[in-house]
């Protein structure tokens, strides 16, 4: 088992959390903005896919897609998040920083 920081925002504003592998190969992973909902969802560890498409809810009700992209090792990458209400998100996990992924004040565009 090991975990992750994930790091990122809903909208503008800011959220954080954390992505989990365990051995049994089951990801799990979740972030919460302050004083707001926790948003989680899980994934395959094993998967060699470089981008993984999972479904993720929240305690809020709001449900969505949300694209991962790992980089090679698998270890670090960024996600997309699109809500049922029309909020979006950008989050990066491991070693990447927000502004490494995104730039300053990026933008993701999910459709």
């Amino acid at each position: 088992m090991f975990s992750l920081p994930v790091t990122g925002q809903f909208g503008s504003v800011p959220a954080a959390g954390q992505a989990t592998a365990y051995s049994d190969g089951v990801g799990k992973f979740w972030v919460q903005t302050p004083g707001g909902a926790r948003c989680s969802g899980e994934y395959q560890v094993r998967d060699p896919s470089p981008a993984l498409v999972v479904p993720g809810k929240c305690t809020n009700g709001k449900s969505g897609q949300i694209v991962i992209t790992r980089t090679a090792n698998l270890m670090s990458g960024s996600a997309i998040v699109r809500l049922s209400d029309g909020t979006r998100g950008q989050f990066v996990f491991g070693d990447l920083t927000y502004g490494q992924t995104f730039g300053a004040g990026g933008s993701a565009q999910v459709r």
